[in-house]
C-alpha cells in the first residue's frame, strides 16, 4: 500500500500535497487514470492475441482503444503538471462519453445496442473525477444524448451495424460491458482504498495531536491538563466503588544544583529518568504527571488500607534517590519531598485534595527526603489567603 501511494505521488503536484482534501482527490484521479491506461493496454494486447479478427469493426475498435489510451495518458500528464482536477477529469469522461455514444450507433442503434445502458457511467465518473458541478452537467448531457440517440434510432439516422456475425456481436458487447464495469468499479475501489488509508492516517495524526496536547513534551508522561482530567475521572470511579484515592505532589531536592552545574541537558536527562522510574514502580491504573519544572504528581487509585500508601511511597522515595547517570560517566543523586492527600479521608473536593497535597509537600521539604501525609495539624496551619491563591492556580475547569 505504501509503495502504491509512493508511486501515485510521482504524478501529484507539490501544491496539492499540503491539503488533506486535495491529496485525497489527487490520489483518486491518478489511480483512476493509471488503472484506465492499464485496462486499455490489456485490451489492445488481448485483441492482438486474436490475430484472426479482421474487418472494419476491428479497425474502429483499435482506433477507439488507442484514442482512449492516448487521452488517459494526456490527462495524467496534464494533471501531473497543473493539478487541474476538472480538466483531467473532463478529458477522461469525454472520451468515455464519445466511445459509448458512437458505439451505440455503430452497433445497431439505441434499442438494439447493449451499450447504451453504459451511459450511466458518464455522470458517475464525472462526479468522482471532475467534481459536483461537472457531475451535474454531465447528468444533463447524458439525458439529452440518450434522448437524441433514441430518436436517431427511430428515424434511422446514422445508425449502422458493423458486425454482421451475431456471435461476435454478442461477444463484443459483453466484452465492452465488462470493460466499462471494470473501469467504474476500479475507480470506486481506488476511492475506497484511498479513503480508508487517509482516514487511518488522519486518525493516527489526530491521536498524535491528542497525545501531544495531554502529555509532557520532555518526559512523555501526563501533563498538568491531563493530570486534572484523570483525577476527576479517577475520583468519580472511586466514589462509585467506594474506594480511596491518593494525590501525591513531589518536588525534587537537589535538582537545581544539577541543572546549574551540568547544564539544562543534564537536567532534562534527570527529569526523563525520574519519570521513567516512577512509571515502573506504579501500577498500570495509577498516573504519573509532570506539573512543571521539577515538580511531579501521582494519582493512586484503589487505595484500601493506610499500609498501601506506606508501601507505594517507600518505593517512590527509594527509586528517586537512586543515583542517575547524566552522561560522560557523571552520576548525580536527587531526593524527593512528597505530600499526600487522600479521598475521602481529607476531602471530597479535587481542588482541596490538590491544595492539601501541595501544602503537605512543603512540610516534607522542611524534613528533606521524605513524604508526609496530610493531617489535622497541617490543616489547622493553613493560611486562608494562600489557600485561595492556590485554589485559583489549580482550579479544574
Amino acid at each position: 500500500m505504501i509503495r502504491l501511494f509512493t508511486f501515485f505521488e510521482r504524478f501529484i503536484p507539490e501544491h496539492l500535497k499540503t491539503n488533506p482534501a486535495d491529496i485525497m482527490r489527487a490520489y483518486i484521479t491518478v489511480g483512476t487514470l493509471i488503472s484506465y491506461i492499464i485496462v486499455s493496454i490489456l485490451v489492445i494486447l488481448a485483441m492482438l492475441a486474436f490475430t484472426h479478427l479482421s474487418g472494419i469493426a476491428v479497425v474502429i475498435a483499435y482506433i477507439y482503444i488507442f484514442s482512449c489510451t492516448l487521452v488517459y495518458s494526456s490527462a495524467l500528464v496534464i494533471f501531473s503538471k497543473t493539478g487541474n482536477f476538472r480538466l483531467s477529469g473532463n478529458m477522461t469522461v469525454t472520451i468515455i462519453f464519445l466511445v459509448i455514444t458512437t458505439s451505440v450507433n455503430l452497433s445497431g442503434g439505441y434499442q438494439i445496442s447493449p451499450i447504451g445502458q453504459l451511459m450511466i457511467l458518464v455522470p458517475v465518473l464525472a462526479f468522482l473525477l471532475a467534481g459536483r458541478l461537472d457531475g451535474v452537467r454531465w447528468i444533463v448531457v447524458s439525458l439529452i444524448t440518450t434522448t437524441v440517440l433514441y430518436f436517431m434510432d427511430q428515424f434511422d439516422i446514422l445508425v449502422f451495424q458493423l458486425v454482421s456475425d451475431q456471435t461476435l456481436l454478442e461477444a463484443s458487447a459483453a466484452v465492452l460491458q465488462n470493460i466499462m464495469i471494470v473501469m467504474a468499479c476500479g475507480a470506486m475501489f481506488i476511492y475506497e482504498l484511498i479513503n480508508e488509508s487517509l482516514k487511518n492516517k488522519l486518525d493516527f495524526e489526530r491521536s498524535k495531536f491528542e497525545h501531544k496536547a495531554s502529555h509532557d513534551s520532555l518526559t512523555g508522561i501526563a501533563n498538568r491538563f491531563e493530570f486534572f482530567r484523570r483525577i476527576k475521572s479517577g475520583l468519580n470511579d472511586c466514589k462509585n466503588r467506594e474506594q480511596r484515592l491518593a494525590v501525591v505532589y513531589i518536588d525534587l531536592d537537589g535538582f537545581k544544583p544539577v541543572n546549574d552545574t551540568y547544564g539544562h541537558h543534564a537536567g532534562d536527562i534527570l527529569l526523563k529518568e525520574i519519570a521513567r522510574r516512577l512509571g515502573l514502580v506504579l501500577r498500570v491504573s495509577d498516573t504519573v504527571a509532570r506539573l512543571g519544572g521539577d515538580e511531579f504528581s501521582l494519582i493512586l487509585l484503589g487505595i484500601h488500607l493506610p499500609e498501601d500508601i506506606v508501601r507505594i511511597m517507600d518505593k517512590v522515595q527509594a527509586t528517586i534517590s537512586e543515583p542517575i547517570d547524566i552522561g560522560d560517566g557523571k552520576m548525580v543523586t536527587v531526593h524527593a519531598s512528597s505530600g499526600v492527600s487522600i479521598y475521602p479521608d481529607h476531602s471530597h473536593d479535587i481542588d482541596d485534595l490538590c491544595r492539601f497535597a501541595d501544602v503537605t509537600m512543603y512540610k516534607a521539604k522542611e524534613q528533606h527526603n521524605t513524604y508526609v501525609v496530610f493531617n489535622d495539624e497541617i490543616g489547622k496551619s493553613l493560611n486562608e489567603d494562600s489557600s485561595e491563591n492556590f485554589r485559583e492556580k489549580t482550579r479544574v475547569i
